[in-house]
């Protein structure tokens, strides 16, 4: 669950070109902070990463990079999946943003040679690295611990939160219905060809708790297509029990729970550091704050979870970049949100 990066510099300072670049390590959200623009970088996302969305979308990256199937010919119509390809690996940006974890990971370079030198030349992972300085220019990306790739399954839109920064006429809402499990299997299945032996399952949403057919979409994952891993992305609202049995499960199950600063009361990261003191492996969890350190929630999470519990600070994507604050931020109610996404149609 490591969130560091290895990075190959290049110090302008240093005019001879074969003395000025380096490995050099960056923790992911500096790196966020730096809003790198990619467009025209080397990123062979094709295959890497995939996501499975409730509008019929099936794309590689959660940036959208290349897209294999559409709204107008839907995931749900399909009885074989044909992926297309990006065949210059180039990042078009097309989000204007590259800031989701599992599209950071993959290994990417400001070209293709650039690419080659740097994945057959890094150094070991046991070898400790300096870490960037203003000087130095990023030229090449890539996880610092093994990589593995993702399918990221979108189980539904429906969610008990309305966090302002999460689009309801994309994302979420409160009134979608539950994906049913033979949908489930049946768009799994599509990617199958697709996937590696090395590969994890994100099932997320919405809120993927609140599917009550979680636990066997899960167990079918692990035990029927052999995910060696499998993530729930959660914002911790599932009862104590539920969570427990989703992680006493299986070992190759994590929760990333994630705490959002607009409705994340005291109550729920005292289950959560509860939850953590009621389970025999606490390294299936992983607490994500969506905030700044000092921020009021990373503060208040930091004095209720234990100490000896490290908790991640996710700065929201585009908002807590600019250190904006969530004091008084004004949230609609899910009335007005479903009118709102009614509108957009």
């Amino acid at each position: 669950m490591s969130n560091g990066l290895l990075v190959l510099t290049e110090d302008w300072s240093k005019p001879d070109p074969w003395q000025n670049k380096a490995y050099k390590t960056i923790n992911i959200v500096d790196l966020k902070m730096l809003a790198i623009n990619f467009k025209g970088w080397y990123c062979p996302i094709d295959t890497e990463v995939f996501t499975i969305n409730p509008d019929g979308t099936i794309n590689s990256g959660i940036c959208k990079n290349v897209v294999h199937t559409t709204i107008k010919e839907p995931w749900w119509s399909l009885t074989e999946l044909k992926i297309n390809s990006n065949s210059n690996h180039t990042c078009i940006f097309k989000d204007n943003s590259c800031s989701c974890d599992s599209d950071l990971y993959v290994t990417k370079a400001i070209n293709k040679d650039t690419w080659e030198w740097f994945v057959n030349n890094k150094p070991k992972n046991n070898i400790k690295l300096l870490e960037i300085t203003k000087e130095d220019k990023i030229i090449a990306i890539e996880r610092r611990t093994e990589s593995s790739q993702e399918i990221h399954f979108s189980i539904g839109k429906r969610c008990n939160f309305n966090c302002s920064y999460c689009p309801p006429e994309e994302v979420h809402d409160n009134y979608s219905p539950d994906i049913l499990m033979s949908v489930y299997k049946r768009t799994l299945g599509l990617l199958e060809p697709y996937t590696r032996e090395n590969k994890k399952l994100f099932i997320t949403g919405g809120e993927p708790t609140l599917n009550p057919n979680l636990l066997n979409m899960v167990k079918y994952a692990l035990e029927d297509l052999n995910y060696p891993y499998l993530v729930i992305n959660t914002n911790g609202t599932a009862t104590l029990p539920n969570m427990i049995r989703l992680l006493q499960h299986s070992h190759k199950i994590s929760l990333y729970i994630s705490l959002h600063p607009e409705f994340t009361k005291e109550i729920l990261i005292k289950k959560v550091a509860k939850l953590l003191t009621n389970i025999d492996n606490p390294n299936q969890i992983l607490v994500k704050v969506m905030a700044q350190k000092n921020s009021k929630l990373g503060l208040q999470a930091r004095s209720i979870i234990p100490d000896w519990f490290n908790i991640h600070y996710y700065p929201i994507y585009g908002i807590d970049l600019s250190k904006t604050s969530y004091d008084n931020i004004k949230t609609q109610t899910y009335a007005e949100m479903k009118k709102h996404a009614n509108e957009k149609i």
